[in-house]
């Protein structure tokens, strides 16, 4: 897990092989799509996205105490949280350099390293995809949150392929319901974010994407410029014109409580 290439909740969405220096610029543009800066606006390659991504922020407020932060990567949404304690875990991966990370505690897999009903609230951001056993995973965030806390959860749908070869489903949101009820957890909201027209549009702009990396000559934001305003401007259209299909989307967001 960690950040950047091996992070698998903050990953960008690049089926492709790439060279090291690509994976590099890769990096570079990993950093910048979670962070709450003048990047998220319209002319951000990942748009659409981020802004379903981020819309689970309005229930940050629900979280509360002391927080686990699981698969944290560098904590990019640790600022929207006001709790006592943020705390990040993450898998740890023989092959990745973690000197930027700012993971807390490092697991084991299954795991976790934790009393019995030790926080009072879990955020999960993007990365139940990539555990090969998401079940055990949730019996264990549900042990180790107190009776009543609260885990808010991102999982993406309608997504390509990513940080392989650690990439391994993905749930539709009755799917990912059922992993977290059956592991105890009673749903307070789900949501299921991004409709037709934002699905096709992110596609299409993540497989530019994919090329845009691999140019050294050119600015990434010229780019951004040239491509993404016009297809997320057609992306908001679409969104408006045609109706809304609540089978095809991008993520779900989910908030349960133990």
């Amino acid at each position: 897990m960690a950040d950047k290439l091996s992070s698998f909740s903050q990953i960008i969405l690049l089926p492709c092989e790439l060279t090291f220096t690509h994976i590099k610029k890769i990096d570079r543009v990993n950093k910048k799509i979670f962070q709450l800066t003048v990047w998220g606006t319209i002319y951000h390659l990942l748009f659409f996205l981020r802004r379903n991504l981020f819309s689970a922020k309005e229930k940050a407020r629900f979280l509360k105490g002391k927080l686990i932060d699981f698969g944290c990567g560098n904590k990019p949404y640790e600022n929207l949280f006001l709790v006592d304690e943020y705390i990040g875990a993450d898998m740890k991966v023989s092959d990745h350099n973690y000197r930027d990370s700012k993971i807390d505690v490092f697991y084991g897999g299954e795991t976790l390293p934790f009393s019995d009903d030790e926080f009072d609230a879990t955020l999960s951001n993007e990365t139940f995809e990539h555990l090969p056993s998401p079940e055990r995973i949730a019996q264990e965030l549900h042990r180790v949150l107190k009776p009543g806390g609260k885990l808010l959860l991102t999982v993406p749908f309608v997504w390509p392929e990513h940080g392989m070869p650690y990439d391994f489903c993905r749930f539709t949101a009755i799917g990912i319901e059922k992993v977290l009820t059956n592991s105890g957890f009673k749903v307070i909201d789900i949501k299921r974010s991004g409709t037709f027209g934002e699905v096709i549009v992110q596609i299409i702009i993540c497989a530019t994407l994919r090329n845009i990396v691999k140019l050294s000559k050119f600015p990434h934001r010229f780019f951004a410029l040239l491509v993404a305003v016009p297809l997320n401007i057609v992306g908001y259209l679409l969104t408006r014109v045609l109706a809304r299909n609540k089978d095809i989307y991008l993520n779900t967001v989910i908030m349960v409580e133990k």
